[in-house]
Formats: C-alpha cells, structure tokens, sequence
C-alpha cells in the first residue's frame, strides 16, 4: 500500500521506496567490493614477487591499493547498509559512511600515482 506521501506501507510501518532501492544498491556494492579486494589482494604475491622494474612496481601499488581502497570502501558500504537497511535514520551510520567514502576517494590517488 503507497501513502500519499510516497512511502510504502510494509506490516504496518511506513518505508520511504528511495531507501529501499539504496540498501538493495548498498548490498549489491558490499558483495562486489568485497569480491574486488580479494581478487586484488590475493594478486599481489604474483604481481611484487619482482620488483626490479618501474612496471613491476607500479603493478604491485596497484594490487596492494586497489586492495585496500576496496577494503576502505567495504566498510564505507557496512554504514551506509545500516542507515540505509533501517525503517530509521542512523545518524552516526551516515557519518561513518561518508568519512570513509572521503577516505577511500583519497585513496585513489596513490593508486592512480603508481599505475604511471
């Protein structure tokens, strides 16, 4: 059942469907974030066995921060799934999940740096 206002009404409660949409899309990033950082994390013995060449090093900082970024963003995707996934607005969830996403886009930066 829709109220007027646009939410949904589900055993009783009232759920805002853009929420909805965003916890599916939270889980969805949290499942393909996680595959990502154990690909690129179990890539890295392969890619830093040799170090003796600029393109050789630049693999390895890729591996070892695309990892990380990835692991920085499971995290980032675990707050926003709790404030997202809850009939309530957890306030310190959304605080948690934009300081991380902040940190993981610096993140970036490195990895970029060490891929030229």
């Amino acid at each position: 059942e829709v109220a007027k206002d646009g939410l949904v009404k589900l055993d009783g409660e009232m759920l805002d469907p853009v929420k909805g949409v965003n916890c599916f899309l939270d889980n969805g990033q949290l499942i393909f974030r996680t595959m990502a950082a154990i690909l690129l994390l179990r890539s890295m013995p392969e890619a830093c066995a040799d170090l003796s060449t600029p393109e050789n090093r630049g693999a390895c900082t890729v591996a070892f921060n695309g990892g990380f970024l990835n692991m920085v963003l499971i995290a980032t995707m675990i707050a926003a799934a709790v404030n997202d996934c809850a009939n309530t607005v957890n306030v310190p969830a959304g605080c948690t999940a934009i300081t991380t996403g902040f940190m993981a886009s610096l993140q970036v930066l490195p990895t970029g740096i060490g891929a030229t």
